[in-house]
């Protein structure tokens, strides 16, 4: 998820394309990427558990969030076992 906004802002298709054009076209997406991409987050290895935890909650919950969506960030019961992020988010119809 690479966040192009807040999707309570985008109001028709041609907004939303525009906004997704624009991310695109300022490299925004790419600076995103690249930051979520360096982050040393490997679930498997124990001894980055804590950069898991950080990048959890600083820089995916912030972006759900701001999507709408309830997160929680939960320790994995499984000894040896990386935290978990749970989002959920429920559109009136």
């Amino acid at each position: 998820m690479i966040g192009i906004g807040n999707l309570e802002n985008i109001v028709s298709r041609s907004e939303a394309i525009a906004q997704a054009r624009k991310h695109f076209e300022t490299g925004e997406f790419f600076r995103t990427l690249a930051r979520r991409v360096a982050c040393q987050s490997e679930s498997q290895e124990p001894e980055k558990h804590p950069v898991l935890a950080r990048y959890l909650e600083d820089e995916m919950r912030p972006k759900l969030e701001q999507f709408g969506f309830t997160v929680n960030l939960f320790p994995n019961p499984v000894d040896g076992g990386g935290p978990f992020l749970i989002a959920e988010r429920f559109e009136s119809h």
